[in-house]
């Protein structure tokens, strides 16, 4: 095969990958939806209602989510992208099905399963990521853009997710289920459609002494360094509130499942609306500027949580409803800032070690999640239940200093605001992020 043919085999490729993974995004969101709501007032439930312990196995899914990784990102960059995703998923479906079993007489399968579905569905996702990129134009032309409509396609998927279970309150197992199911569809799709932009790229001629890279060796890299703090910070701050903020609505509110899928709607709703533009303009003011915006607007959700709060234990009770409807838009706006930034990030640390890079990234991170859910549900449970709000707004302070600092080196020698102009406007906008 000439290098012609191979280059439009890969470019034939790299574009039923990018459609795959939309078609795969639009079916997703609904399942996730589904078990996203229904996940923490399950724990909730079959831990008696203990914030505390709600709070200790939701950080425990997190965690197990990362530290594997720099073993997944190896294997990874040594296998392929599309046979670790291939892999994964069935070890996360295994684990789902043990969740189906779990009551509060047998919290060691809820262990079990909580250790295969992490370790199954961070492999797929980090390799997942990785190959939407690769997928992705050679240049990265418009990159932010292409995760914009991923998770525009995802979040709008999400809103009948949750409308779903507004309106049917099913039982927890029924939600997994669904899940469960739309997970199968998505694994066979990989299988029969995806391919592995990595068998029609050159062999790289890399030397011994670089393909086994020391960790202080990685780290000397100034933004593989910047992504590791900023990150694991950024993770700590939000999800000492995060990580038990459901549980909390349900203990302090009363709020029941259906209260929650309403205000998860409100979320998708602006998260969708907010995705793609957020994604250009990723790629047109640069990734420092846009970052800033979406940690310095959870300023103003928290804010608004602890106003609430105080109001509610005043007697204003009406205010409740529009409180947290108002969080979950500004918190849809900071996920359509934070998610192309994010992925760009971690898919362009270290172009001959993509994998392992993004895994060493995220097994650091999972660090900022160890004591996230114990201390969350600790200061929400037995000091007051504005408390975690106040620790992430001094959190995300600190964090936006940071990226005023350092956020630069996030950039690196991309042309800000030139790709905007150049693009074929002209074309319809699915087909021209397409076109590779």
């Amino acid at each position: 095969m000439n290098k012609t043919q191979k280059f439009d085999i890969s470019k034939k490729a790299k574009r039923l990958n990018l459609w795959v993974f939309m078609i795969g995004n639009l079916i997703s969101g609904f399942g996730e939806s589904c078990i996203n709501i229904a996940y923490i007032p399950f724990l909730y439930e079959v831990t008696d209602n203990n914030l505390f312990i709600t709070g200790l196995f939701s950080t425990l899914f997190t965690v197990l989510w990362f530290i594997p990784a720099p073993i997944s990102g190896k294997l990874s960059d040594k296998f392929g992208r599309k046979k670790m995703m291939i892999i994964s998923k069935p070890i996360a479906l295994v684990g789902l099905g043990i969740l189906f079993f779990v009551n509060k007489n047998n919290l060691y399968l809820l262990i079990v399963s909580i250790f295969l579905r992490a370790i199954g569905f961070m492999s797929s996702n980090t390799n997942r990521q990785i190959l939407i990129a690769e997928s992705n134009s050679d240049s990265k032309n418009g990159l932010g853009r292409i995760f914009g409509i991923m998770a525009f396609l995802y979040f709008g998927s999400t809103i009948g997710g949750a409308v779903f279970v507004n309106q049917t309150g099913y039982s927890f197992v029924t939600y997994f289920m669904i899940f469960g199911g739309i997970t199968c569809m998505i694994w066979i799709m990989e299988i029969l459609f995806i391919t592995d932009i990595a068998t029609y790229l050159p062999k790289r001629n890399t030397e011994i002494s670089r393909t086994k890279k020391s960790w202080r060796e990685v780290f000397s890299n100034s933004k593989i360094r910047t992504a590791i703090i900023f990150l694991t910070l950024d993770f700590f701050v939000w999800d000492v509130s995060n990580s038990v903020l459901n549980a909390g609505l349900q203990s302090y509110y009363g709020f029941t499942l259906e209260n929650l899928a309403f205000l998860s709607i409100w979320f998708n709703v602006s998260t969708m609306l907010f995705q793609i533009p957020a994604g250009k303009l990723t790629d047109k003011y640069g990734k420092k500027k846009i970052l800033i915006v979406s940690e310095a607007t959870g300023i103003l959700i928290f804010a608004i949580h602890i106003i609430t709060a105080l109001l509610w234990s005043g007697g204003s009770t009406s205010i409740v409803i529009i409180s947290m409807v108002l969080t979950q838009i500004l918190f849809g706006v900071v996920a359509s800032t934070f998610i192309p930034s994010e992925n760009m990030i971690l898919t362009d640390l270290d172009e001959s070690r993509k994998g392992e890079s993004y895994g060493m990234v995220s097994f650091v991170r999972g660090f900022g999640a160890l004591p996230t859910g114990a201390i969350g549900g600790f200061l929400m449970g037995s000091v007051h239940f504005i408390t975690p709000f106040i620790v992430s707004i001094v959190g995300i302070v600190l964090i936006v200093m940071y990226l005023v600092k350092f956020g630069h080196r996030f950039e690196d020698e991309e042309k800000i605001g030139q790709k905007i102009g150049n693009e074929n406007e002209s074309k319809p906008k699915i087909e021209s992020l397409l076109e590779i």
